[in-house]
């Protein structure tokens, strides 16, 4: 995926919080650290407060295969060139895209938290009770029609 490249300008594997604000910054998005930082967290899976490309790939790859197939598929374009600013790396639209991408997974995390402190504040809540009333069909996870139902 060439926009995790593009971050990790000196080919580490992984990316940090710090690396993620300043990649935003340079694109004119001035994200709250704190925003980045439970990004950084909800993704990444071993807990080291970096996100591999794995993890990186999985908070960007689209879960329709048709369009995670056509975006793992195409070819990286300007990787590491110093002469072209990240600005242009995509055209404007995939770019803006992109960035909106970020901001949505910021506000969701922002919503998620909101959610969390409500339930702490209710002496009675258990979230493997609401979890359960919620899958319906005891299959240990949540689908799309279990959240059409609850709506």
């Amino acid at each position: 995926m060439d926009a995790f490249q593009m971050i990790d300008e000196k080919s580490l594997g992984w990316i940090g919080a710090p690396t993620i604000v300043m990649f935003l910054n340079e694109l004119d998005v001035f994200a709250h650290k704190d925003d980045v930082y439970t990004f950084t967290r909800r993704f990444d899976r071993d807990n080291d407060s970096r996100l591999l490309y794995s993890d990186f790939c999985e908070a960007f790859t689209p879960k329709d295969s048709y369009y995670a197939h056509a975006l793992t598929n195409r070819q990286a374009r300007y990787l590491h060139h110093k002469d072209i600013p990240k600005k242009n790396y995509f055209c404007e639209q995939t770019r803006d895209l992109f960035l909106q991408t970020f901001k949505v997974h910021f506000h969701v995390d922002q919503k998620i938290q909101l959610v969390k402190r409500r339930c702490a504040r209710l002496p009675s809540f258990n979230i493997h009770d609401a979890f359960s009333c919620v899958d319906t069909n005891n299959q240990g996870e949540l689908t799309r029609d279990d959240f059409k139902r609850l709506m």
